[in-house]
């Protein structure tokens, strides 16, 4: 797909993160809007069909994500099987600003926050709950934070929990609940050296 085609319905600029989901269909975001991308049983006549109705179309930023029943994150909307639902500070977000999407060692939905990356949240089916990870000598987030997006902060397979930072990476040990980041201290930290501003993490 290249920019600027609007052949069968193709969106033009802003084109990214494409998806296949569960069931077999692909999803592309051009900006903030959404698209299901369908052809025929062939692979020929591909039609790109916006998902929703205009006011449906603003789904916000985010890397796209399917949990366990099937639904379709992006950032703060989630794409039921029956339609969009989005969220807000009103439900529990510290802030609106997505910069990472994963699934927790609990099987749980976790999203990163901030311009800064400074709150993860877990999303309890209704609300999500904000926690701002303890930083011995920083008081607040902007002030350790880093400015990577797509998979920053994450846990993994022992359950323990690596940050990204604007000042290298921390360690925190497996914790009973998320809330309790807020007053852990890290068990190590990489951050001896200048200039390690994380951008993003992964487990092999």
């Amino acid at each position: 797909i290249s920019p600027g085609a609007k052949r069968g319905g193709a969106p033009g600029d802003g084109i990214s993160a494409p998806f296949q989901s569960s069931d077999g269909r692909l999803w592309l975001r051009a900006d903030r809007w959404l698209f299901n991308v369908m052809s025929d049983r062939a692979g020929r006549n591909i039609r790109f069909v916006p998902y929703g109705s205009n006011e449906e179309q603003d789904i916000g930023a985010g890397t796209a994500v399917e949990d366990m029943a099937g639904n379709l994150w992006f950032g703060t909307t989630r794409l039921a099987r029956d339609g969009f639902v989005s969220y807000s500070g009103s439900d529990g977000l510290a802030d609106e600003d997505v910069r990472s999407i994963f699934e927790g060692h609990d099987r749980k939905l976790y999203i990163v926050t901030g311009l800064h990356n400074g709150h993860i949240h877990r999303f309890d089916g209704g609300r999500f709950v904000p926690v701002a990870p303890m930083v011995p000598g920083h008081a607040a987030p902007w002030d350790w934070a880093g400015w990577g997006w797509g998979q920053t902060h994450f846990q993994d397979h022992l359950g323990e929990w690596w940050i990204a930072t604007g000042h290298g990476i921390l360690r925190y040990p497996r914790v009973s609940r998320l809330e309790d980041l807020a007053r852990t201290p890290p068990i190590a930290s990489y951050t001896k050296q200048s200039g390690r501003d994380i951008f993003r993490l992964y487990e092999d």
